[in-house]
């Protein structure tokens, strides 16, 4: 019974490797933009009180890199940091998994959906609240996208998406969800 289950086991490992040496591998590197939205909820110790803040149509720039894998799966990295607006500075770090399915018949088009897990560094500086601190927080994120992606050329892609992440911490400064719309252009090597 013990050789039966080694060869199982020494079977199983090579067919899962000549799977993954089959398989076709796109990597990629790009760069994107996006118009994000965040709520954030802040603690004011001193005062007892949770003030709630909506910071609209903050511009994020994103570099991502990853692999398509066989036309139709997508793994991916992607480093975002949002510019300052309103004093509120949130950057962050994904990986994320999409599922590609063509939606035209030449498959240039693909639309997508998947999910994101992460880290976020978020910072409010200079606050109204007279003598209340800068206030930072760091975190974990999840979060779903979804969007179009259209391959242009033989390395050239665009896709214009949206991605929802939540935001999970317990600090002062509770920064609940961020929204993005989100335009990038990728490399294929």
């Amino acid at each position: 019974m013990k050789t039966f289950n080694k060869i199982l086991l020494a079977s199983s490992l090579i067919v899962g490797f000549s799977a993954v040496t089959h398989a076709k591998v796109e990597p990629f590197i790009g760069v994107g933009a996006a118009a994000s939205t965040s709520q954030l909820n802040v603690l004011t110790p001193e005062l007892a009180a949770t003030e709630e803040v909506t910071i609209k149509a903050m511009r994020t720039f994103q570099l991502r890199g990853g692999a398509v894998i066989n036309d139709a799966h997508r793994l991916s990295a992607t480093l975002g940091r949002t510019a300052a607006k309103d004093n509120f500075e949130h950057s962050f770090g994904l990986l994320s998994y999409d599922y590609l399915i063509p939606v035209s018949s030449s498959g240039n088009a693909k639309v997508f959906i998947g999910g994101s897990v992460g880290q976020m560094h978020a910072e409010l500086k200079d606050r109204a609240v007279p003598y209340a601190d800068d206030i930072s927080e760091k975190g974990y994120v999840y979060g779903l996208q979804t969007g179009l992606n259209y391959k242009m050329s033989k390395n050239f892609s665009t896709e214009v998406g949206y991605r929802y992440l939540k935001h999970e911490s317990n600090n002062t400064l509770d920064l609940d969800a961020t929204g993005q719309l989100y335009l990038s252009v990728d490399y294929t090597f």
